[in-house]
């Protein structure tokens, strides 16, 4: 076999589509569902942060799955690289990622608007809010809706058509601080009340719907 001069760039083949095809066809999810699709995302994005790699572009259309529902990220054109997890460097690219996915301080809200005022700077926690945008939409079927939006307050209701407990509520609000600063680690939200592996992980009731979940998931990556 021979091969022409050029770049060859060999990718993961993911036929279960992606999550923002999958809320069209089948709308919002059970709260069991959204914490392993949540779960994985965080693992994914904790193994990333602990690079000092920013995502920059997390949401559903960037959430793949693999035939048997395993989920997968995808699409870092928008990646940028700080020094460490803690780190915070200059938004180089302003005006540059999926505006309802990225927080305030990538939306030009704020000081940053300011003749004279610093460059606005990024973190990791950048995938936090977006990360929290994306559970909030596969729990209730939509984004949430900001009646206040800048760098220093937040304000949004959660619909109240759905159910949810109030510890997914309470880790939302969280992941959407208006301060990045306040919103949480990956390995912080991987062991909140709502999603840590300790709370709920034995007897006949767990497992059973670990079962329910994993066929969810598999019937997603089966589409």
């Amino acid at each position: 076999m021979s091969w022409a001069v050029g770049f060859v760039s060999v990718l993961e083949n993911c036929p279960g589509g992606d999550l923002e095809k999958s809320i069209v066809q089948r709308g919002n999810v059970t709260e069991k569902v959204a914490k392993t699709i949540t779960r994985q995302m965080l693992l994914g994005l904790k193994c990333l942060h602990g690079l000092g790699i920013i995502h920059y572009d997390v949401k559903p259309a960037n959430i793949l799955f693999t035939e048997t529902g395993v989920v997968k990220l995808a699409d870092f054109g928008l990646a940028k690289q700080a020094p460490n997890e803690g780190a915070n460097i200059e938004l180089t690219s302003p005006g540059c990622g999926t505006f309802v996915y990225l927080p305030p301080e990538c939306a030009h809200v704020g000081r940053g608007n300011r003749e004279g005022a610093p460059p606005q700077s990024i973190s990791v926690k950048v995938d936090i809010w977006s990360a929290g945008i994306v559970l909030f939409q596969i729990l209730f079927g939509s984004r949430p809706q900001f009646r206040v939006f800048n760098t220093t307050f937040i304000k949004f209701d959660f619909p109240t058509n759905v159910k949810v407990s109030t510890e997914v509520k309470t880790l939302i609000t969280r992941m959407l601080a208006a301060d990045p600063n306040e919103r949480p680690s990956t390995s912080e939200v991987l062991e909140s009340e709502w999603l840590s592996l300790k709370k709920g992980s034995g007897g006949m009731k767990s497992m059973s719907q670990k079962i329910e979940t994993s066929s969810t998931l598999t019937q997603m990556g089966q589409r």
